[in-house]
């Protein structure tokens, strides 16, 4: 396999990254890459309380962490799974089919460079201050690009595990809903979910809004900002873009909006496979505002209604 090292790094380990070659290898050898934590081209194995046999991926018997539950180096504590529910759970989110966005990949791969949004050379970076940063993204941009053009055109699901603390995370690292914002933009669900209430097209509006930095607007403000907004945001200018608080997934929302501009403009119903992030506000102080019966703080963290 065809590979390129970028040399040691500042946290001492030896980075390489795929040329276009050796993705053409990995997609003639795969099954050759068994202990590879990718997402899975088929359903994940079902879990089960009282089963003898791991679920997830079909080789998850043979793999070093052959369990629902991973433990820590650091902490010798360990979560302990005794409900079906639970299982239930991690099944039905390991069942949920996502495919590779192709208008945002495209787009991205057109118009990434030129707008600096993507590190085009690494040899470009040598002798910048932050050049370790800026390696790590790079190696980060290329892993989820690899990764993506691997798997565009097919259905994928992702396993998920629990850590010791009994947060819920998945196997496969930098394609994933939980990377950053590039990782994200990139994944889209496979199976979409109609747009038709008046709610449905008032989501998907103020969720932009969001993305471009204006999460603070009360709902209705964020609304109008997008339809206000929306022959700039189709028209998916370089310099609108570039000042948006989220750029990658803004660009993938504006791709969302702009193939489907007359139907939120008459309000007809259509399919939308975009993932929207919604209420996730502040989880910490949520939690508090309930624990302290603090009705203000509820307020402010999307506990209780508000206008704001």
């Amino acid at each position: 396999m065809e590979y390129k090292s970028l040399g040691k790094s500042f946290d001492k380990h030896v980075y390489y990254y795929l040329t276009d070659l050796g993705i053409n290898y990995l997609n003639s050898h795969i099954n050759n890459y068994i202990g590879l934590m990718l997402p899975m081209v088929v359903v994940p194995k079902l879990w089960a309380i009282d089963s003898q046999s791991p679920g997830g991926y079909l080789t998850y018997n043979i793999l070093k962490q052959s369990s629902l539950i991973h433990s820590s180096l650091d902490n010798s504590g360990v979560t302990l799974v005794n409900s079906d529910l639970i299982y239930k759970h991690i099944n039905l989110q390991n069942s949920v089919p996502f495919k590779i966005n192709t208008l945002f990949y495209n787009f991205i791969i057109e118009h990434g460079y030129n707008l600096n949004l993507l590190i085009s050379n690494i040899d470009d970076i040598e002798n910048n201050p932050n050049k370790d940063e800026l390696k790590s993204n790079f190696l980060h941009q290329n892993y989820i690009l690899n990764l993506s053009k691997f798997f565009m055109g097919r259905t994928f699901y992702f396993t998920m595990f629990f850590d010791w603390r009994g947060r819920i995370y998945t196997e496969t690292s930098y394609l994933t809903f939980q990377g950053n914002s590039f990782a994200k933009a990139m994944l889209e669900f496979n199976d979409g979910g109609l747009i038709a209430d008046p709610e449905h097209f008032d989501v998907l509006l103020a969720y932009g809004a969001s993305l471009y930095g204006f999460g603070k607007l009360s709902f209705q403000d964020r609304v109008n900002w997008s339809i206000t907004n929306l022959d700039i945001i189709v028209s998916l200018d370089s310099e609108f873009i570039l000042s948006a608080e989220e750029p990658f997934l803004f660009i993938a929302w504006s791709l969302e909006i702009k193939k489907n501009k007359l139907n939120i403009i008459n309000k007809t119903p259509f399919v939308s496979h975009l993932p929207i992030q919604w209420d996730a506000t502040c989880n910490g102080l949520q939690h508090l505002s309930l624990l302290v019966n603090d009705l203000d703080l509820a307020k402010s963290v999307n506990i209780c209604p508000s206008s704001s």
